[in-house]
């Protein structure tokens, strides 16, 4: 066993070795290889990518025409809080055998504990929604609950405060059930990523046929391909808000990710090291 251990041990130092960043460039282009300037620098450049771009109303409204809605019914259902049910859910449909985020609880806790966590949980959700409890300190306040009413006390002594725990992505995995109950009624059919229904080989699949027309016929067409440089790290939290007021969802759903996305902010790891705080969106 000794021998084993050490054996797999000294893998882990050699594959942590191949990542170690040894240099950073500046904005300027100066080397840096000051571990506290490298740190620095790795803040800086996320600190600029998460910081907002202008957008112009003009062209969002220009967008947000006549775009399909979701229907009323869905819209009434969409509406209603946040069940334990949903949640329970949520987590049951979470894959396992991941590593922990920093306050080092994973799925499989939540499992076996979910008898104490769930109602705790939906309580603190609730109260985020009125903004009694920030959404980044539910963890703390479950655990709060929890020590309070004598259960687990033993986590007082190890379970660190988490900007990214695993209650906040147990909340964020029910409101995207949720969504997704209705994106394909929302999105356009040639959207096939992540969409629920769609599949992203259905694109794959029209230009290869397109091609082949093209050989058979003498179509003549062009191909356009575009990607969006760190897209989903750039977008405007207010303009993801305002197209889904445009697809119809009304405001109790929206305010579901206006409660995820109050007061975010990520560390960034380098060298088994974390960076400030750094706010995004």
């Amino acid at each position: 066993m000794d021998r084993g251990s050490c054996f797999f041990y000294a893998l882990e130092k050699m594959r942590g070795a191949k990542k170690h960043v040894t240099c950073l460039l500046a904005e300027d282009g100066a080397p840096l290889t000051d571990p506290v300037e490298i740190c620095g620098r790795a803040r800086d450049f996320y600190t600029s990518l998460f910081s907002l771009d202008p957008t112009d109303s003009g062209a969002c409204g220009v967008l947000w025409e006549e775009l399909p809605t979701v229907s009323v019914g869905d819209r009434d259902r969409l509406e209603l809080p946040l069940t334990l049910a949903e949640f329970s859910e949520a987590l049951c449909r979470m894959p396992t055998n991941k590593s922990p985020g920093m306050d080092g609880l994973t799925v499989e806790f939540y499992r076996v504990f979910w008898d104490v966590l769930g109602p705790d949980l939906a309580t603190v959700w609730a109260e985020s929604l009125q903004g009694v409890v920030l959404p980044l300190s539910c963890r703390r306040a479950v655990l709060a609950l929890l020590l309070k009413k004598g259960d687990l006390r033993d986590l007082r002594n190890w379970c660190p405060v988490s900007l990214l725990s695993m209650d906040y992505k147990i909340v964020a995995k029910a409101i995207l059930l949720r969504l997704g109950s209705v994106m394909a009624d929302v999105i356009h059919p040639y959207q096939t990523y992540t969409v629920p229904g769609h599949s992203i080989f259905d694109n794959l699949f029209l230009v290869r046929d397109l091609l082949e027309l093209r050989r058979i016929v003498g179509l003549s067409f062009a191909l356009l391909s575009l990607d969006q440089e760190k897209v989903f790290d750039r977008v405007d939290h207010g303009y993801l808000l305002g197209t889904l007021q445009a697809f119809g969802f009304r405001p109790q759903f929206v305010s579901f990710l206006q409660v995820l996305y109050a007061s975010a902010e990520c560390l960034v790891r380098l060298n088994w090291t974390l960076t400030e705080l750094v706010s995004f969106g």
